[in-house]
């Protein structure tokens, strides 16, 4: 069993609590999912990158530095890792051992105790465990779903009761946080936990910058990268490449294009030299090729940068874009896939691109006088004929394979490509309209979940998901498409009702 390293957006969002002062109020910080993960990490942390000068040094457990409180059935869990650095920096006291055992125990040399509020407590009265060194308190309030919520709430509430009596031992200048998978399942009201909390909703620190769109491509060549810079829209990018030497030659295509992109690229090497400043002109991040772990150090950075980019492309091959999208790192959650785009998109997007730089040409006068050059030489109603005939031979320069060119009748528009992540997907793929998207909060990882919970499926019996901002779209198999239909629609996702039928596109 590993541990994820904290979310970068929340890591951000607590950097920026302690730099405001705030290191003195404890946190109530929702994390929507992997609470145990995020506490250990937070724990770790705190005490292997010296967050207080008194974690340095190592003294015995019954006097530790960091105090980490879990119910019985998580530390459990915490048990079976094999996290050397949890091994080295941690002591485990459970209660399915006799408090006259836990003394040995609590001699071993330790930063972090890991225990239960109960076992601290009995410890505690015993004068078997001092709180005197103790200068942060992380508590993990996650408890496993039961068939029986009487029970669950009344050990909830014995579990948060505990812990406000550990609280009253601490000094005032002991950082407490606790951390929770949803706050309407807390069983007390914030106050009633600890005095003057600072509460932080999932909300408060997951708005992220950035738009995550994956650009599936089985084969990356110059030319295909190019076309998706073309269809994005954008006048300027910033390209993160695999290597330094791999970016060169991409650059060079875009300079010498027929329509050049405002560009500036870095390989993947050299990325924490990057340096941006306010006259940096970026709309989008791209990165291409970058696998998983690559991908996720560039959002890191990217995040810590502080710069106002409108989202960030990844253009890659099948398998890393699997990996990706099968990551429970938060920063991808709102993440969008597309394939290659066609060359209808390319077209669409060159015409905007062509717009923005209408808007700050450098020399109106003299887009002036061929306007008027145009309005003398071409009658009113060619115009629009006219300004098509010259996006045609555009079009012939750049040889953008798939854009009908060699009729004057309106090319007949094609099918669109089944939404899939990869090749994989079935020819018997159906793809289902959601009602419910980004707006509600509903993200493809909680899609893909309550499908799953609902239909009894996993994860690969779900082919694609797209998520927009007031609806979604789902591929499955034409059997559990069906079953979606009939056990889902009318059901509440999100707090709406759910409308789920057959796609039309």
């Amino acid at each position: 069993m590993s541990f994820f390293e904290i979310p970068s957006l929340l890591q951000s969002k607590l950097n920026k609590l302690y730099t405001e002062g705030n290191s003195d109020q404890p946190l109530l910080i929702e994390v929507a999912h992997d609470v145990t993960q995020v506490v250990v990490s937070r724990a770790l942390q705190l005490t292997l990158n010296g967050k207080t000068e008194s974690s340095k040094t190592k003294t015995s457990a019954n006097h530790p530095h960091t105090l980490l409180l879990l119910n019985q059935q998580l530390l459990d869990y915490l048990k079976q890792s094999n996290d050397s650095r949890i091994k080295s920096s941690f002591v485990l006291l459970s209660e399915n051992s006799l408090p006259k055992d836990d003394l040995q125990v609590l001699k071993q040399k330790g930063i972090v105790l890991v225990t239960t509020p109960q076992r601290a407590i009995d410890h505690l009265r015993r004068d078997n465990l001092f709180l005197d060194a103790t200068t942060s308190v992380i508590v993990a309030y996650d408890f496993l779903k039961t068939d029986k919520p009487e029970e669950l709430n009344s050990e909830a509430n014995a579990f948060l009761d505990d812990c406000r009596f550990i609280f009253t031992k601490l000094s005032p200048n002991v950082h407490i946080e606790l951390y929770t998978e949803k706050l309407q399942n807390l069983t007390r009201e914030p106050h009633q936990i600890f005095a003057n909390p600072i509460v932080v909703a999932q909300s408060d620190w997951e708005k992220s910058y950035f738009q995550l769109v994956l650009y599936v491509a089985t084969k990356l060549s110059l030319q295909s990268i190019l076309e998706i810079l073309y269809a994005l829209g954008e006048s300027s990018y910033l390209i993160i490449h695999k290597t330094g030497s791999r970016w060169y030659p991409l650059k060079s295509k875009i300079e010498k294009a027929i329509l050049p992109l405002e560009v500036t690229g870095i390989g993947f090497e050299r990325l924490s030299t990057l340096k941006l400043t306010s006259s940096t002109m970026v709309d989008t991040v791209v990165t291409v090729d970058l696998d998983e772990e690559q991908l996720l150090t560039t959002i890191r950075h990217l995040t810590d940068l502080e710069f106002p980019f409108n989202r960030i492309v990844a253009i890659t091959g099948p398998r890393e874009a699997q990996a990706i999208t099968a990551s429970k790192e938060t920063l991808l959650m709102n993440k969008e896939l597309k394939l290659t785009p066609q060359a209808n998109e390319v077209l669409t997007g060159q015409i905007k691109i062509i717009v923005e730089k209408l808007n700050v040409d450098s020399n109106p006068q003299e887009l002036e006088n061929l306007k008027k050059i145009i309005k003398k030489s071409v009658p009113f109603y060619r115009r629009n004929y006219f300004s098509a005939y010259l996006l045609r031979e555009l079009v012939k320069t750049q040889t953008i394979k798939g854009v009908a060119t060699k009729t004057t009748t309106a090319p007949t528009p094609k099918k669109e490509r089944p939404e899939k992540p990869s090749t994989g997907e079935p020819t018997n793929g159906k793809t289902l309209y959601i009602n419910i998207g980004k707006m509600r909060r509903l993200y493809p990882k909680e899609l893909s979940q309550i499908f799953q919970d609902k239909l009894g499926i996993s994860r690969s019996d779900i082919f694609a998901i797209r998520v927009y901002d007031k609806y979604s779209f789902i591929t499955l198999s034409e059997e559990n498409a069906q079953r979606a239909i009939e056990e889902l629609n009318g059901t509440e996702i999100r707090g709406r009702t759910a409308s789920i039928s057959y796609s039309n596109k």
